[in-house]
Protein backbone atom coordinates (compact mmCIF):
# COMPACT_ATOMS: atom_id res chain seq x y z
CA UNK A 1 0.00 0.00 0.00
CA UNK A 2 0.99 3.14 -1.10
CA UNK A 3 2.25 5.18 2.17
CA UNK A 4 -0.73 7.41 3.80
CA UNK A 5 0.81 10.87 5.46
CA UNK A 6 -3.04 11.77 6.05
CA UNK A 7 -5.78 9.76 6.81
CA UNK A 8 -8.27 10.94 4.09
CA UNK A 9 -7.10 11.38 0.26
CA UNK A 10 -7.52 14.85 0.26
CA UNK A 11 -6.91 18.23 -2.28
CA UNK A 12 -6.16 21.72 -1.83
CA UNK A 13 -8.63 24.25 -4.09
CA UNK A 14 -8.00 27.49 -4.21
CA UNK A 15 -11.16 29.41 -3.97
CA UNK A 16 -11.16 32.84 -3.44
CA UNK A 17 -7.82 32.50 -1.20
CA UNK A 18 -5.06 30.17 -1.11
CA UNK A 19 -6.16 29.95 2.37
CA UNK A 20 -9.17 28.97 1.86
CA UNK A 21 -9.07 25.14 1.81
CA UNK A 22 -6.39 23.09 3.07
CA UNK A 23 -4.67 19.98 2.02
CA UNK A 24 -4.78 17.23 4.66
CA UNK A 25 -3.56 14.38 2.45
CA UNK A 26 -1.70 13.37 -0.63
CA UNK A 27 -3.43 13.02 -4.57
CA UNK A 28 -2.96 10.58 -6.26
CA UNK A 29 -3.18 10.63 -10.44
CA UNK A 30 -6.10 9.33 -10.82
CA UNK A 31 -6.89 5.59 -12.26
CA UNK A 32 -7.44 5.61 -15.63
CA UNK A 33 -7.30 9.45 -16.47
CA UNK A 34 -6.49 10.41 -19.80
CA UNK A 35 -3.09 12.08 -20.68
CA UNK A 36 -4.84 15.81 -20.07
CA UNK A 37 -6.19 14.62 -17.05
CA UNK A 38 -2.98 13.16 -15.91
CA UNK A 39 -1.29 16.38 -16.41
CA UNK A 40 -3.90 18.57 -14.82
CA UNK A 41 -3.67 15.80 -11.86
CA UNK A 42 0.09 16.51 -11.59
CA UNK A 43 -0.20 20.43 -11.98
CA UNK A 44 -3.18 20.35 -9.24
CA UNK A 45 -0.57 18.45 -6.77
CA UNK A 46 2.46 20.66 -8.30
CA UNK A 47 0.26 23.66 -6.93
CA UNK A 48 -0.66 22.25 -3.46
CA UNK A 49 2.84 21.72 -3.24
CA UNK A 50 3.91 25.51 -3.71
CA UNK A 51 1.09 26.36 -1.57
CA UNK A 52 2.13 23.80 1.62
CA UNK A 53 5.95 25.03 1.09
CA UNK A 54 4.48 28.92 1.06
CA UNK A 55 2.70 28.31 4.39
CA UNK A 56 5.22 25.99 6.22
CA UNK A 57 8.23 29.20 5.03
CA UNK A 58 6.05 31.86 6.63
CA UNK A 59 5.27 30.02 9.24
CA UNK A 60 9.04 29.45 10.41
CA UNK A 61 9.81 33.10 9.12
CA UNK A 62 7.18 34.18 11.97
CA UNK A 63 8.54 31.96 14.64
CA UNK A 64 5.70 29.15 14.68
CA UNK A 65 5.85 25.84 14.19
CA UNK A 66 5.91 24.08 10.33
CA UNK A 67 2.60 22.31 10.00
CA UNK A 68 0.06 22.18 7.57
CA UNK A 69 -2.11 25.01 7.95
CA UNK A 70 -5.17 22.82 7.56
CA UNK A 71 -5.03 20.88 10.68
CA UNK A 72 -7.56 20.94 13.32
CA UNK A 73 -6.10 20.45 16.98
CA UNK A 74 -8.52 18.27 18.93
CA UNK A 75 -9.12 20.19 22.02
CA UNK A 76 -8.67 19.02 25.62
CA UNK A 77 -11.61 18.35 27.43
CA UNK A 78 -11.17 21.84 29.54
CA UNK A 79 -11.06 23.84 26.56
CA UNK A 80 -14.10 22.93 25.18
CA UNK A 81 -15.76 23.25 28.37
CA UNK A 82 -14.76 26.43 28.45
CA UNK A 83 -16.34 27.20 24.88
CA UNK A 84 -19.06 25.70 26.28
CA UNK A 85 -19.17 27.78 28.85
CA UNK A 86 -19.01 30.75 27.15
CA UNK A 87 -21.63 29.56 24.17
CA UNK A 88 -23.73 28.95 26.77
CA UNK A 89 -23.83 32.48 28.14
CA UNK A 90 -24.57 34.06 24.46
CA UNK A 91 -28.19 32.18 23.79
CA UNK A 92 -30.28 34.75 25.64
CA UNK A 93 -29.06 37.26 22.89
CA UNK A 94 -29.00 34.99 20.20
CA UNK A 95 -32.19 34.63 17.89
CA UNK A 96 -34.97 32.32 19.11
CA UNK A 97 -34.10 29.50 16.06
CA UNK A 98 -30.19 29.83 16.54
CA UNK A 99 -30.43 29.88 20.10
CA UNK A 100 -32.80 26.23 20.29
CA UNK A 101 -30.01 25.16 17.55
CA UNK A 102 -27.00 25.92 19.82
CA UNK A 103 -28.58 24.72 22.68
CA UNK A 104 -28.96 21.27 21.67
CA UNK A 105 -25.81 21.07 21.45
CA UNK A 106 -24.27 21.52 24.81
CA UNK A 107 -26.14 17.93 25.73
CA UNK A 108 -22.68 16.23 25.41
CA UNK A 109 -21.19 13.22 26.70
CA UNK A 110 -19.48 13.71 29.68
CA UNK A 111 -16.09 11.98 31.25
CA UNK A 112 -16.23 10.63 35.33
CA UNK A 113 -14.88 14.11 36.06
CA UNK A 114 -17.81 16.35 34.37
CA UNK A 115 -15.50 17.24 31.76
CA UNK A 116 -16.73 16.91 27.71
CA UNK A 117 -15.17 13.38 25.94
CA UNK A 118 -13.53 15.25 23.08
CA UNK A 119 -13.48 11.78 21.87
CA UNK A 120 -17.11 11.64 20.95
CA UNK A 121 -18.10 12.74 18.04
CA UNK A 122 -21.35 14.57 18.96
CA UNK A 123 -19.25 16.55 21.25
CA UNK A 124 -16.69 17.18 19.11
CA UNK A 125 -19.17 18.73 16.44
CA UNK A 126 -20.78 21.05 19.57
CA UNK A 127 -17.34 22.34 19.91
CA UNK A 128 -16.78 22.92 16.37
CA UNK A 129 -20.35 24.94 16.28
CA UNK A 130 -19.15 26.85 19.47
CA UNK A 131 -15.47 27.88 18.08
CA UNK A 132 -17.58 29.30 15.54
CA UNK A 133 -20.41 30.88 17.41
CA UNK A 134 -17.90 32.68 19.66
CA UNK A 135 -15.20 33.79 17.17
CA UNK A 136 -17.89 35.20 14.67
CA UNK A 137 -20.76 36.40 17.05
CA UNK A 138 -22.56 38.89 16.56
CA UNK A 139 -21.87 38.80 12.69
CA UNK A 140 -24.16 35.56 11.11
CA UNK A 141 -22.14 32.99 10.04
CA UNK A 142 -21.91 32.39 6.79
CA UNK A 143 -24.17 29.73 4.98
CA UNK A 144 -21.90 26.78 3.28
CA UNK A 145 -22.64 25.51 0.01
CA UNK A 146 -24.68 22.42 -0.40
CA UNK A 147 -22.06 19.63 -0.95
CA UNK A 148 -20.07 20.69 2.09
CA UNK A 149 -21.00 18.86 5.86
CA UNK A 150 -20.62 21.20 8.21
CA UNK A 151 -20.76 20.35 11.98
CA UNK A 152 -23.96 20.25 12.26
CA UNK A 153 -24.43 17.82 9.61
CA UNK A 154 -25.90 14.40 10.59
CA UNK A 155 -24.14 12.70 7.61
CA UNK A 156 -21.08 14.34 8.93
CA UNK A 157 -19.16 11.56 11.42
CA UNK A 158 -21.92 9.24 11.54
CA UNK A 159 -20.06 5.85 11.61
CA UNK A 160 -17.24 8.20 13.34
CA UNK A 161 -16.99 5.47 16.70
CA UNK A 162 -17.16 2.60 14.87
CA UNK A 163 -14.59 3.49 12.42
CA UNK A 164 -12.13 5.09 15.67
CA UNK A 165 -13.06 1.35 17.08
CA UNK A 166 -11.92 -0.48 13.67
CA UNK A 167 -8.80 1.49 13.69
CA UNK A 168 -7.86 0.93 17.49
CA UNK A 169 -8.62 -2.56 17.02
CA UNK A 170 -7.38 -3.36 13.76
CA UNK A 171 -4.98 -0.55 12.74
CA UNK A 172 -1.36 -2.79 13.43
CA UNK A 173 -3.44 -5.89 12.46
CA UNK A 174 -1.58 -7.17 8.91
CA UNK A 175 -4.04 -9.15 7.66
CA UNK A 176 -6.33 -5.98 7.33
CA UNK A 177 -3.97 -3.91 6.51
CA UNK A 178 -2.59 -5.97 3.38
CA UNK A 179 -6.45 -5.98 2.19
CA UNK A 180 -7.12 -2.46 3.15
CA UNK A 181 -4.18 -2.18 0.26
CA UNK A 182 -5.27 -4.57 -1.68
CA UNK A 183 -8.94 -3.68 -2.59
CA UNK A 184 -7.84 0.09 -2.39
CA UNK A 185 -6.12 -0.37 -6.37
CA UNK A 186 -7.46 0.07 -9.59
CA UNK A 187 -9.17 -2.75 -9.86
CA UNK A 188 -12.15 -1.93 -8.56
CA UNK A 189 -12.70 0.61 -11.06
CA UNK A 190 -12.49 -2.30 -13.76
CA UNK A 191 -15.77 -4.55 -12.70
CA UNK A 192 -17.91 -2.91 -14.99
CA UNK A 193 -18.01 -3.31 -18.86
CA UNK A 194 -18.37 -0.05 -20.81
CA UNK A 195 -21.22 -1.59 -23.52
CA UNK A 196 -23.44 -2.07 -19.90
CA UNK A 197 -23.13 1.64 -19.19
CA UNK A 198 -26.47 2.38 -20.67
CA UNK A 199 -28.13 0.15 -18.71
CA UNK A 200 -25.68 0.33 -15.15
CA UNK A 201 -25.94 4.31 -15.23
CA UNK A 202 -29.27 4.97 -14.09
CA UNK A 203 -29.66 2.37 -11.68
CA UNK A 204 -26.43 3.55 -9.79
CA UNK A 205 -28.20 6.99 -9.57
CA UNK A 206 -31.10 5.30 -8.37
CA UNK A 207 -28.55 2.97 -5.65
CA UNK A 208 -27.17 7.07 -4.69
CA UNK A 209 -30.83 8.21 -4.50
CA UNK A 210 -32.34 5.17 -2.03
CA UNK A 211 -29.45 4.79 -0.11
CA UNK A 212 -28.98 8.46 0.36
CA UNK A 213 -32.60 8.57 1.68
CA UNK A 214 -32.17 5.47 3.50
CA UNK A 215 -28.96 5.25 4.94
CA UNK A 216 -27.86 9.06 5.26
CA UNK A 217 -31.54 10.59 6.45
CA UNK A 218 -31.49 12.78 3.15
CA UNK A 219 -34.36 13.71 0.65
CA UNK A 220 -33.71 12.71 -3.04
CA UNK A 221 -33.58 16.37 -4.18
CA UNK A 222 -30.69 17.37 -1.60
CA UNK A 223 -29.02 14.42 -3.17
CA UNK A 224 -29.62 15.91 -6.52
CA UNK A 225 -28.45 18.97 -5.82
CA UNK A 226 -25.41 17.53 -3.80
CA UNK A 227 -24.22 15.99 -6.67
CA UNK A 228 -25.00 19.22 -9.16
CA UNK A 229 -22.84 21.00 -7.07
CA UNK A 230 -20.32 18.72 -6.74
CA UNK A 231 -19.84 17.76 -10.47
CA UNK A 232 -19.21 21.69 -11.07
CA UNK A 233 -15.79 21.24 -10.31
CA UNK A 234 -13.13 19.53 -12.31
CA UNK A 235 -11.60 17.01 -10.49
CA UNK A 236 -11.46 13.14 -9.77
CA UNK A 237 -13.78 11.54 -6.91
CA UNK A 238 -11.68 13.21 -3.84
CA UNK A 239 -12.96 14.50 -0.26
CA UNK A 240 -10.71 17.00 1.27
CA UNK A 241 -11.36 19.30 4.25
CA UNK A 242 -10.84 22.63 5.85
CA UNK A 243 -10.62 24.22 9.07
CA UNK A 244 -12.31 26.33 11.42
CA UNK A 245 -10.13 29.49 10.44
CA UNK A 246 -10.15 29.41 6.79
CA UNK A 247 -11.40 32.51 4.53
CA UNK A 248 -14.91 31.31 4.55
CA UNK A 249 -15.19 30.60 8.37
CA UNK A 250 -16.65 27.36 7.81
CA UNK A 251 -15.25 24.04 9.29
CA UNK A 252 -16.18 21.63 6.85
CA UNK A 253 -15.72 18.17 4.84
CA UNK A 254 -16.61 18.62 0.97
CA UNK A 255 -16.68 16.03 -1.34
CA UNK A 256 -15.87 16.65 -5.19
CA UNK A 257 -16.76 13.95 -7.90
CA UNK A 258 -16.12 13.02 -11.61
CA UNK A 259 -16.21 10.08 -13.89
CA UNK A 260 -13.65 7.40 -13.51
CA UNK A 261 -12.40 5.41 -16.42
CA UNK A 262 -10.32 2.85 -16.39
CA UNK A 263 -6.83 2.07 -18.36
CA UNK A 264 -8.42 -1.31 -19.22
CA UNK A 265 -10.48 -0.11 -22.33
CA UNK A 266 -14.47 -0.88 -22.08
CA UNK A 267 -14.08 -0.31 -17.98
CA UNK A 268 -15.74 2.11 -16.40
CA UNK A 269 -16.79 3.16 -12.65
CA UNK A 270 -20.37 5.02 -12.26
CA UNK A 271 -20.00 8.49 -10.37
CA UNK A 272 -22.40 7.97 -8.49
CA UNK A 273 -21.08 5.18 -6.90
CA UNK A 274 -17.84 7.77 -6.28
CA UNK A 275 -20.41 9.44 -4.36
CA UNK A 276 -21.38 7.19 -2.25
CA UNK A 277 -17.59 6.10 -1.57
CA UNK A 278 -16.65 9.62 -1.03
CA UNK A 279 -20.08 10.21 1.34
CA UNK A 280 -18.90 7.15 3.27
CA UNK A 281 -15.70 8.79 4.40
CA UNK A 282 -17.85 11.40 5.45
CA UNK A 283 -19.44 9.33 7.96
CA UNK A 284 -16.19 7.87 8.75
CA UNK A 285 -14.84 10.95 9.73
CA UNK A 286 -13.95 11.89 13.32
CA UNK A 287 -14.26 16.05 13.54
CA UNK A 288 -10.97 16.96 15.56
CA UNK A 289 -8.72 14.39 14.35
CA UNK A 290 -7.78 15.54 10.50
CA UNK A 291 -4.03 14.97 10.81
CA UNK A 292 -2.10 11.76 11.61
CA UNK A 293 1.19 10.19 11.74
CA UNK A 294 2.46 7.85 8.52
CA UNK A 295 1.44 4.51 9.86
CA UNK A 296 -1.92 5.49 11.54
CA UNK A 297 -5.75 5.65 10.03
CA UNK A 298 -3.76 2.87 7.08
CA UNK A 299 -7.52 1.59 7.62
CA UNK A 300 -9.47 4.78 5.45
CA UNK A 301 -10.18 2.86 2.52
CA UNK A 302 -11.13 -0.31 3.75
CA UNK A 303 -14.77 0.25 4.23
CA UNK A 304 -15.00 1.88 1.36
CA UNK A 305 -12.98 -0.37 -1.10
CA UNK A 306 -15.67 -3.43 0.39
CA UNK A 307 -18.77 -1.07 -0.07
CA UNK A 308 -17.54 -0.09 -3.49
CA UNK A 309 -17.22 -3.79 -4.79
CA UNK A 310 -20.32 -4.93 -3.43
CA UNK A 311 -22.44 -2.27 -5.02
CA UNK A 312 -20.73 -2.96 -8.46
CA UNK A 313 -21.38 -6.50 -8.21
CA UNK A 314 -24.94 -5.56 -7.32
CA UNK A 315 -25.57 -3.02 -10.21
CA UNK A 316 -23.63 -5.91 -12.67
CA UNK A 317 -26.00 -8.49 -11.50
CA UNK A 318 -29.18 -6.84 -11.71
CA UNK A 319 -28.63 -5.68 -15.47
CA UNK A 320 -27.27 -9.36 -16.03
CA UNK A 321 -30.53 -11.05 -14.01
CA UNK A 322 -27.71 -13.10 -11.91
CA UNK A 323 -28.93 -13.79 -8.43
CA UNK A 324 -27.02 -12.03 -5.57
CA UNK A 325 -25.17 -14.86 -3.97
CA UNK A 326 -24.11 -16.06 -7.28
CA UNK A 327 -20.18 -15.57 -7.28
CA UNK A 328 -19.02 -14.05 -10.74
CA UNK A 329 -15.68 -13.91 -12.17
CA UNK A 330 -14.61 -10.84 -13.35
CA UNK A 331 -12.38 -10.78 -16.17
CA UNK A 332 -10.91 -7.59 -16.23
CA UNK A 333 -9.86 -7.84 -12.64
CA UNK A 334 -6.25 -8.63 -11.87
CA UNK A 335 -5.88 -9.12 -8.18
CA UNK A 336 -5.06 -11.89 -5.58
CA UNK A 337 -8.37 -11.63 -4.29
CA UNK A 338 -11.17 -12.89 -5.79
CA UNK A 339 -13.67 -10.12 -5.77
CA UNK A 340 -16.76 -12.33 -7.04
CA UNK A 341 -16.28 -13.93 -3.83
CA UNK A 342 -15.34 -11.26 -1.59
CA UNK A 343 -18.76 -9.55 -2.75
CA UNK A 344 -21.11 -12.61 -2.05
CA UNK A 345 -19.71 -12.89 1.16
CA UNK A 346 -20.18 -9.02 2.01
CA UNK A 347 -23.65 -9.74 0.69
CA UNK A 348 -24.38 -12.87 3.25
CA UNK A 349 -23.23 -10.78 6.43
CA UNK A 350 -25.22 -7.75 5.82
CA UNK A 351 -28.03 -9.75 5.20
CA UNK A 352 -27.06 -11.54 8.76
CA UNK A 353 -26.44 -8.21 9.71
CA UNK A 354 -28.94 -5.81 8.27
CA UNK A 355 -28.85 -2.95 10.72
CA UNK A 356 -25.13 -2.70 10.61
CA UNK A 357 -23.31 -0.52 8.28
CA UNK A 358 -19.82 -1.80 6.37
CA UNK A 359 -17.52 -0.14 8.85
CA UNK A 360 -18.78 -1.62 12.07
CA UNK A 361 -19.74 -5.18 9.88
CA UNK A 362 -15.69 -5.24 9.73
CA UNK A 363 -15.35 -5.81 13.50
CA UNK A 364 -17.96 -8.55 13.56
CA UNK A 365 -15.73 -11.83 14.33
CA UNK A 366 -16.83 -13.79 11.39
CA UNK A 367 -15.27 -11.23 8.61
CA UNK A 368 -12.32 -10.93 11.20
CA UNK A 369 -11.71 -14.15 10.52
CA UNK A 370 -12.18 -14.11 6.87
CA UNK A 371 -10.19 -11.51 6.29
CA UNK A 372 -7.02 -13.70 8.32
CA UNK A 373 -7.98 -16.47 5.88
CA UNK A 374 -7.66 -14.38 2.96
CA UNK A 375 -4.43 -12.79 4.23
CA UNK A 376 -1.30 -13.51 2.32
CA UNK A 377 1.54 -12.22 4.80
CA UNK A 378 3.42 -10.28 2.29
CA UNK A 379 5.17 -7.84 5.72
CA UNK A 380 7.17 -10.61 7.48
Amino acid sequence: MKKIFLFIVSVFIAVGTASAQQMVGKIARPVGATVGQSVASDNIAAKIQREIDAQMAASRAAGGPERYVGKNYQPTPEQAQDVFVRMENLLDKLPQKQSDFYRGKLDTVKLNNGLPDVNDVNTMKAYLAGYKLLKYFPNEIPRIRISYFAENSNILGAYAADFRDLEEKFGENWAYRWLSEKLYDGNRFKMLPLNLRDKIEPMAWEMLYSRGEEKLGVSREWMTLFMQDALMEDFRSVTFISDLDNHYNNWNVQVVLSPIFSKEKGAYFPIALCALHELLHVQNFFPGVLESVEGVYVLTELPNSVQDIMLADILYKKVMGIDLMTEVKYPNVNSVIDYGKLAVFFHKMVQQYPDTNITALLLKPEVTQYIQELYMPPYK
